[in-house]
């Protein structure tokens, strides 16, 4: 994906900046819900907590809760491709006016490139809250992903993870990106979810569900990966992996 375009307009160059990266508070709340108060409650048990975006593209959300929160709170993100590093999230953050030139680098989130579903670069028992908007779909390894996030949750950490789990506009085989076997028979992949007593499924934006996910002891979804691809290399017009599993 291109970092950003430069355009001139008035006479002057700008940054136009990715829609699909560019998501803040704002667009989160829409897709996933208010995450404030998640964060808030883990103040009463702590003074400073740490917060974990998954796939946080220019780091918008973080910045945003940085400034809201000031030292409060520590930020980290997670992107996968090697050019979204901090360097992009500096220049987004100076460009968009988030902070200033005297502020920025002590602002700036701890940012990680990984892939997600293989391992998350951290410690067990680290983060307060976690949380993750239109990555999941693309995630190789959505039941591993999902069973990190617990792993390095805290005792009473919670994460909540936008599935987008399905896609209604491609072909029928296509359609489901979380699809689960057991023996010749297709689970759905929310039913398979809502048996563990640590997660919650809600209904999110548009045609997806949302996981709710409490810290518990080990998370195990009993689920073997057979197969993942990536979606465009099918077609052009497709978004997405598709990530196939059998029962263990």
């Amino acid at each position: 994906m291109t970092k950003y375009l430069i355009e001139t307009i008035n006479g002057k160059r700008k940054r136009i900046w990715s829609s699909g990266r560019n998501r803040g508070l704002k667009e989160l709340t829409k897709r996933i819900g208010n995450i404030l108060p998640y964060i808030e409650r883990s103040f009463e048990a702590k003074k400073r907590i740490r917060v974990l975006e998954v796939g946080c593209g220019y780091g918008k959300t973080l910045l945003e809760l940085r400034k809201k929160y000031g030292n409060r709170i520590q930020t980290y993100g997670i992107n996968y491709e090697n050019d979204w590093d901090i360097s992009l999230i500096k220049l987004f953050g100076l460009d968009q006016k988030l902070f200033s030139k005297e502020e920025i680098d002590r602002n700036l989130p701890h940012l990680s490139i990984a892939d997600a579903g293989k391992r998350i670069p951290y410690q067990s028992n680290y983060f307060d809250f976690i949380f993750s908007q239109a990555t999941t779909q693309y995630i190789a390894d959505k039941s591993h992903f999902l069973e990190e996030v617990n792993r390095v949750l805290t005792k009473n950490g919670t994460a909540v993870i936008e599935l987008q789990e399905y896609k209604s506009k491609h072909q029928s085989e296509y359609k489901n990106l979380f699809e689960i076997w057991e023996e010749n028979k297709l689970i759905s992949s929310t039913d398979w979810l809502r048996k563990f007593k640590n997660l919650q499924i809600k209904k999110g934006w548009r045609e997806w569900h949302n996981v709710i996910l409490k810290k518990s002891k080990n998370l195990d979804l009993h689920l073997k990966l057979i197969n993942s691809f990536d979606l465009k290399k099918i077609n052009e017009d497709y978004t997405g992996t598709k990530s196939v599993y059998r029962i263990k």
